[in-house]
């Protein structure tokens, strides 16, 4: 157990912990309710730090490579209209839709530009 005189973030706590985990941490879960690693803890709570090595690890990492694609494709096509579903696994298959007037969409062409995108921590 560990105690902290004011919030943290459940990144923070994870650093304190080590910097392997601190770098490995995705998400956490403050009470057992999934949570991002930037989310504050501002009371007594059970944390869980999530890692890629968790299922909901790996949940949150396909959820966030959906979006950077939506970001890279209505770049691309702004006229796209995207539908977010469930993470599916095996992730082969696209976890969004992708409705682009008058033209189809070039997944390939979203993916170079989504590792373009600048990083932000």
């Amino acid at each position: 157990m560990r105690v902290f005189d004011t919030p943290v973030s459940v990144a923070e706590v994870a650093r304190a912990i080590g910097p392997g985990l601190a770098v490995n941490t995705v998400g956490g879960k403050i009470d057992g309710r999934l949570v991002d690693a930037c989310d504050v803890i501002r009371r007594d709570a059970a944390l869980q730090v999530i890692t890629p090595r968790d299922e909901e690890g790996l949940d949150l990492i396909r959820h966030s490579c959906a979006h950077l694609r939506g970001h890279a494709v209505k770049q691309l096509y702004p006229a796209a209209r995207m539908v977010i579903g469930p993470v599916r696994e095996p992730p082969a298959a696209p976890a969004a839709r992708w409705i682009a007037p008058g033209s189809k969409c070039d997944l390939g062409a979203a993916n170079r530009r989504r590792h373009k995108q600048p990083r932000r921590r």
